[in-house]
């Protein structure tokens, strides 16, 4: 009897693990899927950022090209005129919102090609700390940085900080 009970349990419990055997299997199907659907939403996600990636890094900044090359000289403000180190020196005033600046370009570039010269400094009359100093007239007898008018296009000899000449026309044939 004893026997006879144990296999009936056996069988019991077959037939209970044949019934549980399926669901055991559904539900490791269920959390198989589960776990791909969760790989191929990753997957895509990180496929979507790295082609925004991309292509955000492959947009390249336009090249900006202008006509005129850009010349590396050493600007001043009107107020730093009456005041540099070396003794004898020049200061180019233009404005670059009105004056030709091919013009200004040239005269700077050819008069840095000159194997003997004079520093030459350059002022932009058209920046906010300038503009005081610009006037219909010029004032060429300026003994200080406050007295100096400048009217257009204009060069002027610096030696011991105080002008030596006041040049407004043939400013190229000066600098030659």
């Amino acid at each position: 009897m004893v026997g006879d009970n144990m296999s009936k349990r056996n069988n019991g419990n077959r037939r209970q693990r044949r019934k549980e055997q399926p669901i055991v299997e559904e539900q490791q199907n269920i959390e198989l899927k589960k776990v791909i659907k969760i790989l191929i939403v990753m997957a895509v996600t990180l496929g979507v950022f790295y082609l925004l990636t991309m292509g955000i890094l492959s947009k390249k900044d336009p090249i900006i090209t202008t006509p005129n090359p850009s010349i590396q000289y050493n600007k001043l403000l009107v107020g730093e005129s009456f005041t540099q180190k070396e003794k004898d020196y020049l200061v180019l005033y233009y404005d670059s919102t009105k004056d030709n600046m091919d013009t200004v370009h040239n005269l700077i570039s050819n008069y840095n090609d000159k194997k003997e010269k004079l520093y030459l400094y350059t002022v932009d009359m058209s920046e906010a700390f300038n503009k005081e100093y610009i006037s219909n007239e010029s004032n060429k007898s300026a003994t200080k940085a406050e007295e100096l008018k400048i009217a257009g296009l204009t060069l002027i000899h610096f030696k011991d900080n105080k002008i030596v000449e006041y040049v407004t026309d043939n400013i190229d044939s000066y600098l030659k």
